[in-house]
């Protein structure tokens, strides 16, 4: 099979999706009580509180609607990615190199080409998927980015 050809198709998970969703409602709440128990004026509380609230409601939108588009990805061998859209369409993306991908889940960074970004956890085991064993050999000879030295992250002083 020449490398052209060699790809992993993977599909998003609605009970992973649940769980993100569940966990982005768990920040919410628990950030909320937070906020509101601090010891600071009431009304820099409440605006604490509102601030927190309608951040995590936009980020869940936009979530949402990148769900809604995002209905597989598909990775190359060279490391290219695209993503099926409704109606068929695939529409090219950039995987991150910042995505952690472990021997039966993974967490997967994507840009697409208009410049959103979006993150998917996926499972999957090397033994029952096809596609799940191409994506761990394909994302193991990726070229990975080299750890940060010190000297790159300034002295601090």
């Amino acid at each position: 099979m020449s490398s052209g050809k060699y790809a992993a198709e993977l599909h998003p998970d609605s009970c992973l999706r649940r769980l993100v969703a569940s966990s982005s409602l768990v920040s919410l709440l628990a950030g909320a009580w937070v906020l509101g128990n601090l010891p600071v004026d009431p009304i820099l509380r409440w605006l604490a509180v509102g601030g927190w609230v309608g951040y995590l409601v936009a980020v869940h939108r936009r979530r949402q609607v990148a769900e809604a588009r995002l209905q597989r990805i598909r990775v190359h061998a060279d490391g290219s990615v695209a993503i099926r859209a409704p109606g068929r369409t695939w529409l090219p993306a950039t995987l991150g190199r910042d995505s952690v991908v472990l021997e039966r889940v993974a967490w997967v960074r994507l840009r697409l080409a208009n410049g959103r970004k979006h993150a998917e956890l996926l499972r999957g085991d090397v033994r029952d998927n096809e596609d799940w064993r191409r994506f761990q050999v394909i994302w193991r000879h990726l070229p990975k980015r080299p750890p940060a030295s010190p000297e790159s992250l300034g002295s601090g002083s």
